[in-house]
């Protein structure tokens, strides 16, 4: 069966929507009240595939920069509605609409007010209070870093299982730090620059890999499963030799010579090998790691972990750059997202 042709709507050429919509952020949005789903997909402004009703004309959408439809803007004079039932049932079109676009959510506006739901099950979305979500949209308003998050956040977790935004609670691994300090400077007495190195080497090896950077026999998961069936040296000398290099291969020495592991008290940096009589140390802090996911780490860590190492450094010296090079740093935060 063949499209019907819709032509360019005379709103789209008006508000310059092609070659300059309006913004929040990274998406776009598309603020309508007189063009229909079909002129949008002809002109290239959302995912070319066919809809059901594309005479259908939404008020608004918000779109990422595949042309994927995140969010219909639905705008009402939501205080004419003095209950739930009566908001939500005023919102049943936007709604209908959304999920003919497979769009996540609605947002219900009238600019001061604002009601938003998940298009998905047709519930009201919770906000992270356990409330209504009723964060004001409006064109004067919308373009703001926080409306960006928000945005971002309901798109990554609204689903057919979820009308609520939960965060996940920040891990702050510096207790975790002082102990493995405590373990490296009792079985080696390194000096706290070198534990230091040694704990962000491991820590760097644990967060690539439960980013799943660092994958199959790569992984921490893996080389922990090594000793069932190898000693305790030979893990070591396993991942000095396999893990470590593959790292340092994800992130090439910087200018200045540092790459993303600077020394380690397990590996000699020179020739690759790894020190004799250490792998029990290794193995130890291994464990140690092993029940922490990485995924979510308190902003201020750095700082932190920091303090934790240089209160131990009675010379106080060549730590004032001690951690990674921005640049390397950059590159885990873009892995991260």
């Amino acid at each position: 069966m063949s499209r019907k042709k819709y032509d360019i709507s005379e709103e789209i050429l008006q508000r310059g929507i092609l070659d300059n919509p309006d913004r929040i952020g990274k998406y776009i949005y598309y603020n309508m009240r007189n063009t229909t789903i079909g002129s949008l997909r002809n002109c290239g402004l959302i995912i070319d595939r066919d809809y059901k009703d594309e005479d259908r004309k939404p008020d608004g959408l918000i779109v990422d920069n595949t042309k994927r439809v995140i969010a219909v803007i639905e705008n009402k004079s939501l205080s004419k509605y003095n209950t739930e039932v009566l908001k939500k049932s005023a919102t049943n079109q936007a709604i209908e609409v959304a999920v003919n676009l497979g769009a996540k959510f609605v947002i219900s506006t009238d600019s001061i007010n604002s009601n938003w739901y998940n298009a998905i099950t047709n519930e009201p979305i919770i906000n992270s209070d356990g409330e209504l979500l009723k964060e004001p949209f409006g064109i004067t308003t919308c373009n703001t870093a926080k409306m960006e998050r928000l945005i971002e956040t309901l798109d990554s977790l609204i689903s057919e299982k979820c009308n609520e935004i939960k965060y996940e609670k920040e891990i702050d691994p510096t207790p975790l730090a002082l102990s493995i300090w405590n373990k490296i400077y009792k079985a080696t007495a390194a000096t706290p620059e070198n534990c230091l190195y040694t704990f962000v080497e491991i820590f760097i090896f644990k967060y690539l890999s439960d980013l799943n950077v660092l994958k199959n026999i790569n992984s921490f998961r893996y080389v922990l499963a090594m000793y069932k069936d190898a000693s305790e040296d030979d893990v070591l000398t396993y991942y000095a030799k396999n893990v470590r290099p593959e790292i340092k291969r994800l992130f090439p020495q910087d200018s200045d010579g540092t790459t993303i592991i600077n020394g380690s008290i397990f590996v000699n940096d020179k020739t690759g090998n790894s020190i004799t009589g250490y792998g029990k140390t290794f193995r130890n802090i291994l464990e140690m790691f092993k029940d922490v996911k990485l995924k979510n780490i308190d902003k201020d860590f750095k700082s932190k972990i920091f303090e934790v190492f240089f209160k131990k450094d009675s010379q106080k010296g060549g730590m004032g750059q001690y951690f990674t090079p921005l640049k390397v740093v950059q590159q885990i935060v873009n892995m991260a997202e």
